[in-house]
């Protein structure tokens, strides 16, 4: 079960930049954030694998591995594992740009 509370880390091979935040998985939506953005949006879980669209939006100016964009969506699939996350994914206004998403459980909900 993906339900919890995940600190994560995104990379972008694309740009080489890194960051971390927050995400909350719960009733199959994720809910989260960082010092730039927050995202949410609804995820599916078969056995292992996970996948979703979550909409990314700025909150506050700042470093991003995404540079300017303001708002955006990201289509996203993985995998889970007790207690762990390892996602890649597009944005699908641009799909050049990519990112990579790890996360750790750190607490239950």
């Amino acid at each position: 079960m993906l339900s919890g509370i995940y600190s994560i880390r995104f990379s972008s091979p694309t740009t080489q930049d890194s960051g971390t935040g927050t995400a909350v998985f719960i009733d199959d939506k994720v809910y989260g954030g960082d010092q730039s953005y927050y995202y949410k949006g609804p995820f599916q879980v078969e056995g292992e694998s996970v996948t979703g669209q979550i909409r990314v939006v700025r909150h506050q100016p700042g470093e991003s591995i995404f540079g300017p964009l303001h708002e955006f969506t990201l289509e996203l699939s993985g995998r889970q594992t007790e207690g762990t996350v390892d996602i890649q994914g597009k944005v699908v206004e641009q799909p050049n740009l990519a990112i990579r998403i790890q996360g750790n459980k750190v607490s239950e909900l």
